[in-house]
């Protein structure tokens, strides 16, 4: 029924479903849906990023989503999904990104990194992260693209290291520069 579905705007996983067969019925239908404006994962199991490969041809063929929120949902394989997932669109008005977990902090600068495709991102939040170097690098990169549209950054409680807080210095030393 949610392919069928042309009104809906808001998709919000909070669990894992309960069996495969379940999930794959579920996310099919959600995967031939153009209309969700708002997608939010927490506190879910993405399977290893099986979750995000079901519901490709969504991020595909949905000109209409603007907010993405990964909330306590990763394990590595699911980093690199979420990564590849994030540059078959490029619609991202505001993204939320709260992991926490300290094995991810190499692996998502992938994720950030693929957010320069999202030309009208406005808002990041990376509130709860342990964000590396490498990682505000991209944040840094983000901030300096010609004709960013980033108004907003959140890092409440990201725990940044020296290199990474320099990183994001950096950036927003140029980004006065630049007007």
């Amino acid at each position: 029924l949610l392919e069928k579905n042309t009104r809906l705007q808001l998709l919000s996983i909070r669990t894992s479903p309960p069996t495969n067969v379940e999930m794959v019925q579920f996310f099919s239908g959600a995967a031939s849906n153009t209309s969700i404006i708002n997608l939010i994962f927490q506190g879910c199991d993405l399977y290893k990023g099986f979750l995000l490969s079901s519901l490709l041809p969504m991020f595909d063929n949905n000109p209409n989503l603007q907010y993405m929120s990964v909330i306590n949902c990763m394990d590595g394989d699911s980093v690199d999904m979420l990564a590849f997932v994030l540059t078959r669109f490029n619609t991202l008005k505001r993204f939320e990104y709260k992991e926490n977990n300290p094995n991810l902090m190499l692996r998502e600068e992938k994720i950030l990194t693929t957010l320069a495709g999202h030309t009208q991102l406005t808002c990041l939040d990376l509130s709860f992260n342990r964000i590396g170097g490498k990682g505000m690098d991209a944040v840094a990169a983000l901030l300096t693209r010609p004709n960013s549209m980033l108004e907003t950054i959140i890092l409440v409680c990201s725990h940044l290291e020296d290199v990474g807080l320099c990183a994001l210095t950096d950036g927003l030393a140029a980004l006065s520069e630049k007007g």
